[in-house]
């Protein structure tokens, strides 16, 4: 490959000596001596408009999806001092599809949790994890949900677990 500047012929090794910024992903001496092999040899090079877009995406890609999962799993920030009970839907209760609301008011029906004492619990639903969390400050209400063992929402009965998480230790 030949390539004139400013009227001068110039070998390929003095056109890429200039292009540092093809190599700089290779983490090794022999992964850089690839590289140049591979350019010198009629391989397409990593020049043009996209190819430095395509390697970035390529590089971040992977961190994207894992930041999303993280993302996704995590719950809103409840309080330290409240209990959290999680309840894990079975028999086909879809999470996702479901309302939260609709959620909710099955939960406290079915932990028999009076309308005017559960304003102070909080109902969270994660579609990732496909589980509902019960935050109360109020033991009583944390031992009702613990052992509620189905909820019905409609006319469809849905069985459940549900367990209490461990204290946060902050």
């Amino acid at each position: 490959m030949e390539v004139q500047v400013n009227g001068e012929d110039i070998s390929p090794e003095e056109f890429l000596e200039g292009m540092d910024w093809c190599t700089i992903g290779s983490k090794t001496q022999v992964n850089r001596a690839n590289a140049q092999s591979n350019t010198q040899n009629g391989a397409p090079s990593c020049t043009g408009e996209g190819a430095d877009f395509n390697r970035q995406r390529s590089r971040r890609q992977p961190r994207n999806i894992k930041q999303q999962a993280i993302r996704k799993s995590k719950m809103p920030l409840l309080p330290r001092s409240d209990f959290k009970i999680v309840i894990r839907p079975r028999g086909g209760l879809d999470v996702a599809t479901t309302e939260t609301v609709r959620l909710a008011s099955a939960i406290y029906r079915a932990a028999n949790v009076p309308a005017h004492e559960a304003g102070e619990d909080t109902v969270c639903s994660n579609n990732h994890q496909i589980i509902i969390v019960v935050s109360t400050p109020h033991v009583s209400h944390a031992d009702k949900y613990r052992q509620l063992q189905a909820i019905t929402i409609g006319d469809r009965h849905h069985e459940v677990s549900a367990y209490k998480t461990a204290p946060t230790l902050r």
